[in-house]
């Protein structure tokens, strides 16, 4: 399948790979036929190689490097292109969290891709950082892989769970993940913010157990009942929090 070139994606990916070959712009230039500065173009999102060029960087590179992304372009469009303005900026990613008042596991999540949907007023705030918001059509294409498609139930929307002053004071479902990706715990109530609050205390409320979390909108108390105990059904031996009821506690639902 050909490679469908995103500059915003893959002039950050192409950056990598090649300081991860220990390449200067020039090496890259000579192995591709063209000049330094066209890779710097390439590598800032504001030129995009030709069919041929991108021929020649994947034989450069290994198609492998390119693939996994340009299949996952849409969910990737935001993690590509926080990175791209914050590289153009010149800024660390601790720079960027500082200036838009996040976490840099925030900003870590995002451009890895472990934060796809971040909460609107986590971008918001990295948009005033910017100087400038997130273009439509990442954000459409964004907000399209998030939605859920049931009835009750809204948006898969990412969180940092050690924010506690930005945590989600919707009801709803949420899921707390640990540095794998893995889920290790779900819950419910009320007011989410609530509940995670009555986490953070607990022992095993800490990285890396506790990496990342996102949840859903649910309204309905009996329908998140319903969706938390299926979930932990489905989660098996992963749902270990749940099931040594280490933090379910009589009147902690809510």
């Amino acid at each position: 399948m050909a490679i469908q070139w995103n500059p915003e994606v893959h002039g950050a990916i192409l950056k990598e790979a090649r300081l991860n070959e220990d390449w200067t712009q020039q090496d890259l230039a000579i192995r591709v036929g063209v000049g330094q500065p066209i890779v710097s173009q390439w590598e800032t999102g504001k030129a995009s190689p030709t069919a041929v060029q991108v021929d020649a960087i994947i034989a450069a590179f290994g198609r492998d490097v390119f693939v996994s992304t340009s299949v996952k372009s849409e969910v990737s469009l935001l993690a590509g292109w926080v990175r791209s303005q914050r590289e153009a900026k010149g800024w660390t990613r601790q720079h960027l969290a500082e200036r838009a008042g996040v976490s840099y596991l925030t900003i870590l999540n995002i451009e890895t891709g472990k934060s796809a949907n971040p909460q609107v007023r986590t971008r918001e705030k990295i948009e005033t950082a910017f100087g400038q918001p997130v273009p439509s059509d990442i954000q459409d294409s964004v907000s399209d892989e998030a939605d859920v498609g049931a009835p009750g139930i809204g948006a898969l929307i990412d969180f940092d769970p050690y924010a506690m002053d930005d945590l989600p004071s919707v009801p709803g479902i949420y899921v707390l993940y640990d540095i794998s990706d893995r889920a290790v715990y779900v819950g419910q109530g009320s007011v989410i913010a609530n509940r995670i609050k009555g986490h953070e205390q607990k022992f095993w409320y800490k990285s890396p157990i506790v990496y990342k979390a996102s949840y859903v909108r649910v309204n309905d108390s009996v329908l998140r009942d319903q969706i938390e105990r299926v979930m932990i059904r489905f989660m098996k031996s992963n749902a270990v929090i749940n099931r040594q009821l280490v933090d379910r506690e009589k009147g902690d639902s809510e």
